[in-house]
């Protein structure tokens, strides 16, 4: 597979809130991560600080579990309200 831009991995999760890290296994909030960073050795890229994996080589990008609301004004629409869960 082939290793996607920084640029690419920045926009794919711009507005994620939670996701399946694919290195543990379970379900993480990356609602204010901004930055990431590639890890050469295990051709994959993770949150800056390297524990939450957010692609690799094998499994491309990790699910997104939950979005962040699309309207900037929102505080208490049904979607938000779901996702609080």
């Amino acid at each position: 597979m082939r290793v996607p831009s920084i640029k690419k991995v920045t926009t794919y999760f711009s507005k994620a809130k939670e996701i399946t890290c694919l290195k543990l296994g379970i379900n993480v909030s990356i609602a204010y991560v901004t930055k990431f960073q590639y890890n050469e050795e295990e051709k994959s890229y993770t949150v800056l600080g390297g524990v939450v994996t957010v692609w690799n080589e094998k499994d491309g990008f990790a699910p997104i579990i939950k979005t962040k609301c699309e309207s900037e004004e929102c505080k208490d629409c049904k979607k938000c309200n779901e996702n609080k869960n």
